[in-house]
């Protein structure tokens, strides 16, 4: 039996040596000595090899984008506090049309009326534009309603 296991495990360790020989001569020799091919970098090269180049229109449109954008934050400081969010509405602001848009939620659930909600979110949104420091008189609102398919806990 000890006979055995020894002619086993010297079987093994004979294959084992056959097989890494084999494996090793089965390489192709014929890359020694050869260096490889580089690929020759041509993303974002220019003639003048100073990178990527813009136009004088998009830089002029950059430019203009950036002043617009400032005048109407100097003008409108309070965009950058939109949009306004609550579980009842969502506020935002359309700058092409100078006009807030709200969208008010009612729960399809709810035991309160559905107009009762409407009007309690509406109220809650008009708070909310007046916090931003702005009359209401002196703006443009337009409503948009919605359901929110929320069940309530039992």
């Amino acid at each position: 039996m000890k006979k055995k296991k020894i002619i086993i495990i010297l079987l093994v360790f004979f294959i084992s040596i056959l097989l890494l020989v084999l494996f090793s001569f089965g390489k192709s020799s014929t890359n020694i000595g050869t260096t490889p091919l580089a690929p020759t970098p041509t993303a974002f090269q220019t003639q003048n090899n100073k990178g990527p180049q813009t136009s004088q229109q998009e830089t002029d449109a950059q430019r203009n984008y950036a002043n617009d954008r400032k005048s109407i934050l100097k003008s409108k400081p309070w965009l950058l506090k939109l949009p306004l969010t609550s579980s009842d509405y969502f506020i935002s602001y359309d700058t092409e049309r100078n006009q807030f848009l709200v969208t008010v939620y009612y729960n399809i659930y709810s035991t309160i009326p559905r107009e009762e909600q409407i009007a309690s979110a509406t109220n809650d949104a008009k708070v909310a534009i007046q916090g931003l420091g702005l009359q209401l008189a002196d703006i443009s609102i337009i409503y948009y309603e919605t359901e929110k398919d929320v069940k309530l806990a039992p």
